[in-house]
């Protein structure tokens, strides 16, 4: 594990470029900026399957392109609970095939919020929403390439976009 201190604010080009033994990265939390063009901060650490971004605020890119894209191996960016959304709308579509944007301080499978399912943060390959959620909120399940299978109660009345977006193993939604 590589752990950035807190006092850093900024990750140029190529920072940690080719550090191919790092598995998990956790950056301080004030970190607000983050070179995003090639050779971009985080450039072929092709072992790393987890960066945590501690920071309530999300991290500016320094352009419109992907920080995460020479990252392979990479799992999960976990994020505050609180700044979940934030982060969601900035770093979703940078994501590599499988990687996830999870929350730090929660451990449940599934996060609901009044009645929505914000996210899925589980293993299975078969997944049954619980009974009670009304919707399911966008991204919940974005680039999981993990589930064959979701069962969806009679209580959703919506399903929202990307909801299953990237899901490339799907085949089976009742």
């Amino acid at each position: 594990e590589l752990v950035i201190p807190e006092g850093v604010v900024q990750l140029n080009n190529g920072a940690f470029s080719g550090m191919s033994g790092i598995r998990s990265l956790q950056l301080g939390s004030h970190v607000n900026y983050i070179y995003s063009n090639n050779p971009e901060a985080f450039y072929n650490m092709t072992a790393l399957e987890e960066v945590v971004f501690p920071g309530a605020t999300v991290p500016v890119l320094s352009h419109s392109s992907s920080p995460f894209s020479s990252l392979k191996s990479l799992n999960w960016v976990l994020v505050p609970n609180a700044s979940y959304e934030q982060y969601l709308a900035k770093f979703a579509s940078y994501l590599p095939g499988g990687a996830r944007i999870g929350m730090l301080d929660n451990s449940e499978e599934f996060i609901v919020r009044d009645g929505v399912l914000v996210l899925y943060q589980g293993k299975a390959a078969e997944v049954v929403i619980p009974e009670g959620v009304t919707a399911i909120g966008p991204y919940a399940f974005y680039n999981n390439t993990q589930i064959t299978k979701v069962t969806v109660p009679g209580s959703v009345t919506a399903i929202n976009r990307y909801a299953f977006g990237k899901c490339t193993a799907l085949t089976e939604v009742e």
